[in-house]
C-alpha cells in the first residue's frame, strides 16, 4: 500500500483504522480468557445450537425500565456488587472475577416472546432480571454476600437451552427478530420453549459491532 500521495488527514484515518483493528484484535485474544459457563454441546446447526448447561451459582437484580436502562442499570449494581461491595467469610470485601455472558431475562410473556445480558421480565411491567454466572471456584458458601440487598445470589439447576448466535447490535428489532428465528427453528425441531427467552452479551460496550458476540437462549424440556 503506497502512503507517499496520501494527505496527512488520510494517513492518520487510516493509522487510526489499524489502531482500532488492532486493539479489538487485542481485546477478542484476552476477551477468549474469561471464564462462561461450562455445557455440552448437543447439536450444531448454524447460527442454531442445542446445549446441556451444568449448574451454576448467578448474582441477579430485578430493575425497571426499557430494555437499554434495565441492563445498563443492573450491570452497573452486579458490577458494584462483583468489584468489591461484598463480605467475604473472612470479614473483609473481595473481587470477583468477571466471567461472560450478562444475561438480561424479560420478566413478562408480551416481551419474552419478542424482545427479550439475560433479561427477564415481570408480569408486564417494565421490569427485568439481569444476571451474571459466578466463577465456578465458588460455591454457595465461599462466595463473597452481597452487601446490596437487591443483589440476590442463586443456584441454578442443570438447563438445556437452544441458542442462536448473533453478532452486532441488540437493539430491540433486531433481538425479536433473532428471537422469532430460534423459535421457528425450534418448532421445526419440535422442541417445547420452556420459560422466557434470554438475551446474553459477552462484549463490553466499546468492542466494535463486527466482534461482538450475542445470542438469544431459550430453554426447552429435553426427552427422557
Amino acid at each position: 500500500m503506497k502512503l507517499k500521495n496520501m494527505t496527512w488527514k488520510g494517513k492518520t484515518v487510516l493509522f487510526g483504522f489499524f489502531a482500532l483493528m488492532l486493539a479489538s484484535l487485542l481485546f477478542v485474544g484476552t476477551a477468549m480468557a474469561i471464564e462462561e459457563p461450562e455445557f455440552t454441546l448437543i447439536k450444531k446447526d448454524k447460527p442454531f445450537e442445542l446445549r446441556a448447561y451444568e449448574p451454576m451459582i448467578v448474582a441477579e437484580v430485578e430493575v425497571s425500565g426499557d430494555m437499554k436502562e434495565a441492563s445498563n442499570r443492573g450491570f452497573r449494581l452486579i458490577a458494584d456488587f462483583i468489584f468489591g461491595n461484598n463480605t467475604a467469610r473472612d470479614g473483609d470485601s473481595s473481587k470477583i472475577s468477571m466471567t461472560a455472558p450478562v444475561t438480561m431475562e424479560a420478566q413478562s410473556e408480551k416481551i419474552s416472546m419478542t424482545a427479550p445480558v439475560t433479561m427477564e421480565q415481570n408480569n408486564g411491567t417494565d421490569s427485568w432480571r439481569v444476571h451474571f454466572v459466578m466463577p465456578s471456584e465458588y460455591n454457595m458458601d465461599t462466595l463473597p454476600k452481597p452487601n446490596n440487598s437487591r443483589v440476590n445470589i442463586r443456584e441454578v439447576a442443570p438447563q438445556d437451552y437452544a441458542v442462536i448466535r448473533f453478532s452486532g447490535f441488540t437493539g430491540d428489532k433486531k433481538v425479536a427478530k433473532k428471537t422469532q428465528e430460534l423459535l421457528d427453528w425450534m418448532q421445526q425441531m419440535s422442541l417445547t420453549p420452556i420459560g422466557t427467552p434470554e438475551l446474553a452479551r459477552y462484549n463490553p460496550p466499546i468492542t466494535p459491532p463486527f466482534f461482538r458476540r450475542n445470542e438469544v437462549m431459550v430453554r426447552y424440556k429435553a426427552e427422557g
